[in-house]
């Protein structure tokens, strides 16, 4: 390659990094471990000045301040209206067809279609795996855990999250659950989040309404980052993701780091035995925006959820906390589709049924499918203690019991849902497959 083709190639998986003398050798020796490739190319210098060589010719030196105080633009910005007009959809007097559809929705259907076709156990370091469950009954996790190092148990949890459904009716809060959640899928497995990076994907700056987008998303993860005093490391942007027919909805995908203490102690979806207790921690509220149900059932508009990072902090940390005194069986967060998808996918990994009582304090649609933050279901056989362990860290119901074949959701005496599970595990594995294969 010329030069100047080496110097402004853009060529993928490649990192720079500024390395000590004292540092070298072993940061050398860890790159021939895992076969990267890794090269010196030069010495940082105390010149605001930065010179390239080819073959001992000069063949650029340029001052520093030319490449970092690049131009800077301010683009007119245009708020749009934020629909928060409730249009609920009207009750149903039994909503086991709408956790069908909901199941079957390409947002909550299994990936497995995708996640076969990658090597997730690379070197077979990987703990807990995308799906999760009994061995041909497996159902969603909420991350996965790699092994990295032979000599300690100590685990590198990994997940991914966005939604943008909910970014679209509102670029803040919707940036904000993107974060919250990825906090929340950390924490169901033992992990403490530990750093943050993003890929922001976004419509034409240069449209005063896709700026305005653009920009509150930023605010949003900058609000984030305080919050959970947690760092952003690096990410990406990609602009001008629109066409004729229109723009993408602004999607500021997370991806989330997490530490697991053990590996042999994380906590995975599926239901674990008969006769366990199911809690639910976490407030349900009535923030159906962008929810999955309002897609399949018909509604509009509606507040979306918002985050209180000193409380989802708090919350997190004593889910985590939960899981590594033994405390938790099973762990879930509560997310797409809401609490009825969540207790159906701990069932089809675990190839257990299982029944829950709503609270009745809202009306059995919105407890049944909102999408409220800071939210999990879990299964113990301590209930006792983990009642107390959560005592002053975050709200806790009790839902029900793990067993039997269905998974039943009643208010007072209604029965407002059943559904087998191997039905509901069909719908759900094969939808996607049905319409990407037929």
């Amino acid at each position: 390659m010329a030069p100047w083709e080496i110097w402004v190639s853009e060529s993928q998986e490649r990192m720079m990094l500024a390395v000590s003398d004292a540092n070298l050798d072993e940061v050398l020796a860890i790159a021939a471990k895992w076969d990267v490739e890794a090269t010196v190319i030069g010495k940082a210098t105390r010149e605001e000045r930065i010179r390239v060589f080819w073959r001992d010719t000069l063949v650029l030196d340029m001052d520093l301040p030319f490449i970092y105080e690049g131009p800077v633009y301010e683009r007119p910005k245009s708020p749009r209206r934020i629909a928060t007009v409730d249009e609920a959809p009207p009750e149903a007097k039994d909503y086991t067809k709408t956790l069908e559809r909901i199941l079957a929705s390409p947002n909550v259907a299994s990936k497995e279609l995708v996640i076969r076709q990658y090597d997730h156990e690379v070197r077979g370091r990987t703990a807990v795996k995308p799906l999760q469950g009994r061995v041909g009954r497996y159902g969603p996790g909420d991350a996965t855990v790699m092994k990295p190092l032979d000599e300690s148990w100590r685990g590198l949890a990994v997940t991914t999250d966005v939604n943008p459904y909910v970014t679209e009716l509102d670029p803040y809060w919707g940036t904000a659950c993107a974060v919250e959640e990825s906090l929340r899928n950390l924490a169901s497995v033992g992990a403490r989040l530990d750093s943050l990076t993003d890929s922001l994907n976004f419509g034409n700056p240069e449209r005063p309404e896709r700026m305005w987008e653009i920009e509150e998303s930023a605010r949003a993860l900058g609000d984030a980052a305080r919050g959970l005093s947690i760092p952003f490391a690096s990410g990406n942007v990609s602009l001008y993701n629109e066409s004729h027919l229109g723009s993408v909805p602004p999607s500021p995908a997370i991806l989330a780091v997490g530490i697991v203490k053990d590996v042999r102690h994380v906590a995975t979806t599926d239901l674990k035995e008969t006769g366990n207790t199911l809690f639910l921690v976490g407030e349900t509220k009535a923030e159906m925006g962008g929810s999955e149900y309002y897609r399949v059932a018909g509604g509009s508009g509606g507040t979306v959820p918002r985050v209180a990072w000193p409380a989802s902090k708090r919350a997190a940390d004593a889910v985590v906390s939960a899981i590594e005194k033994g405390l938790v069986r099973a762990c879930h967060d509560v997310s797409t589709g809401g609490l009825l998808a969540c207790v159906s996918e701990m069932a089809m990994g675990g190839d257990l049924g299982g029944k829950i009582a709503l609270p009745g304090t809202l009306r059995p649609d919105v407890e049944l499918f909102s999408e409220s933050n800071t939210r999990w279901v879990i299964e113990t056989d301590a209930p006792r203690k983990l009642e107390a362990h959560f005592k002053g860290k975050a709200p806790v119901h009790r839902l029900g019991r793990v067993g039997g074949k269905a998974v039943v959701a009643t208010a007072g005496r209604r029965t407002l849902a059943k559904i087998p599970v191997a039905k509901a595990r069909e719908i759900w594995s094969t939808a996607i497959p049905r319409m990407v294969i037929g």
